[in-house]
């Protein structure tokens, strides 16, 4: 489930979206790949997203989203 949030912070890199002025937002499962995406713009390009909105993360994601990444 990392590697779909990779792929997005690729995409929003590759396409000169400033990360700045860009809000991440997941759902359930999906906020696991905006977690991965936040922390790969932040680490991998430097830029940190503007705004990372988690919704009702599903439960089994919880160390996944809040310790590993």
């Amino acid at each position: 489930m990392v590697r779909p949030g990779f792929a997005l912070a690729d995409a929003v890199w590759c396409s000169r979206t400033d990360p700045a002025r860009t809000l991440l937002l997941g759902h359930r499962s999906g906020c696991i790949v905006a977690a991965a995406a936040a922390r790969r713009l932040a680490d991998g390009y430097g830029r940190p997203a503007a705004q990372l909105t988690l919704l009702e993360a599903a439960d089994f994601y919880h160390s996944v989203i809040f310790e590993r990444l």
